[in-house]
């Protein structure tokens, strides 16, 4: 959306410069809220993608290794299969949290730029028409005071009164709405933000706690092999029958 200043094509401007400063300055943080939520919301998508195909990558891991190995899987390779295979949910659940935390509800604010569009145009409007009149004005009252010219000059007068009181509520309304709205930013992504985070919080949580009972697989098979040398040396010792002559 093009957040359009003040129109500039008017001999002699109707608003003051500092008036014009504040409005372009609302209309500016505007414009800068709009490119950052719009930034937002591409760049969830892109993090909801990337979830959704690292996890499916991981699992095809486990699954290509146990395809590999065929029928000599051992309880460590089965355990890692089914642990990239819990992931490989767990970071679709938290694509489906993402998207709901950022995705659909940067998209719902961005869908209330277009209305202040449409305020900007209608102001710019009214500007335009107040300018108009008061250019017609000025011309008027630049001629020679005659009798026929004060009449032109009072009925421009009484024309402007509507258009002036127009464009005054317009932008009235816009310099008040807009200041609340940029304000109001951190109060609307607020609940998105600490969702997201408990979010991540919970899918991290339960990703350790998978992996770590597949680690916990892996190192008992290590310890039954352990144990097996030691009796396996044991054995070899007994069968040494040692023995020792008076």
């Amino acid at each position: 959306m093009s957040w359009n200043f003040f129109n500039r094509t008017s001999k002699r401007s109707v608003v003051t410069k500092a008036a014009e400063r504040d409005y372009e300055r609302e209309c500016t943080k505007m414009q800068h809220l709009e490119d950052a939520s719009k930034k937002i919301y591409k760049d969830s998508k892109k993090a909801t993608a990337a979830n959704e195909a690292f996890g499916k990558a991981s699992a095809k891991i486990g699954q290509d290794l146990i395809t590999t190995l065929g029928g000599q899987v051992s309880p460590p390779l089965k355990a890692f299969e089914i642990a990239t295979t819990k992931q490989k949910q767990l970071l679709q659940e938290r694509a489906s949290l993402t998207n709901q935390c950022w995705t659909e509800s940067t998209k719902k604010y961005n869908s209330i730029f277009p209305y202040y569009s449409t305020q900007l145009k209608t102001r710019d409007k009214a500007l335009q028409e107040y300018s108009k009149v008061q250019a017609k004005l000025d011309k008027y009252q630049e001629r020679e005071h005659t009798a026929a010219n004060s009449v032109k000059i009072e009925q421009a007068k009484r024309e402007m009164l509507p258009v002036k009181a127009d464009f005054e509520q317009k932008n009235s309304t816009l310099m008040s709405d807009m200041p609340k709205f940029y304000a109001a930013r951190l109060d609307y992504f607020q609940p998105a933000l600490k969702a997201s985070v408990q979010s991540e919080c919970w899918v991290h949580r339960e990703v350790i706690r998978t992996f770590k009972n597949s680690l916990n697989v892996m190192d008992t098979e290590a310890g039954s092999k352990a144990d097996g040398k030691v009796r396996n040396l044991l054995e070899d010792i007994r069968k040494l029958s040692i023995t020792t002559d008076d």
